[in-house]
């Protein structure tokens, strides 16, 4: 699932707050108190189109300056997203997009996480395999899984199988290790 802009500059509001609110109302004060929050608000103001009203609740604060002045530009560029990547933009506004672009998802970092699971689960089970003298055939044939893809895969190419499939066959080869150790055969 792919995370939007605006559920990606609410989250960060969240975790600069501690609160999960998309009030303006209750996200200004926060703003004037914290510099890190002023362009994090503006922004969410312009996501939620609520410029109007973000500009009522910084009327005759330090705030009303910077925010007609970055609603001037944003005017010029045509679009928020446009905004956000032009060079007149400040950066501490063009950063939150700039962030977002590359802040990688849940699920892939999941992912990355996974991958190097299946890679120590690699290694272990090429080192039981090789103690406990079971071939790959017999591997494939005993779990029943494709024989081209555990062999890429005990070869290195960890995509071929999911997590689970290398938990399975790495518990497989350390049954086969355990058997080894107390005298039985590969073959039995």
């Amino acid at each position: 699932m792919k995370k939007t802009f605006e559920g990606y500059v609410r989250a960060q509001l969240k975790a600069k707050t501690g609160i999960d609110t998309a009030s303006l109302r209750r996200l200004v004060p926060l703003a004037l108190s914290n510099p890190e929050l002023i362009e994090l608000v503006f922004v969410f103001a312009q996501l939620r189109n609520k410029k109007y009203h973000l500009m009522s609740l910084v009327w005759g604060t330090p705030l009303e300056r910077e925010y007609r002045a970055a609603l001037h530009v944003m005017s010029e560029e045509g679009s928020l997203e446009a905004f956000l990547q032009s060079k007149r933009t400040p950066v501490e506004y063009r950063r939150i997009y700039t962030d977002f672009l590359h802040h990688p998802t849940k699920e892939a970092a999941q992912k990355k996480t996974d991958e190097k699971s299946i890679e120590r689960l690699r290694q272990r089970t090429c080192k039981a395999l090789e103690a406990s003298g079971i071939t790959r055939y017999r591997l494939c044939a005993d779990l029943k899984l494709n024989a081209g893809n555990v062999y890429a895969y005990l070869a290195g190419n960890t995509k071929k199988v999911s997590l689970e499939t290398a938990q399975r066959i790495c518990d497989y080869a350390y049954d086969a290790l355990d058997r080894a150790a107390h005298g039985e055969k590969p073959d039995e």
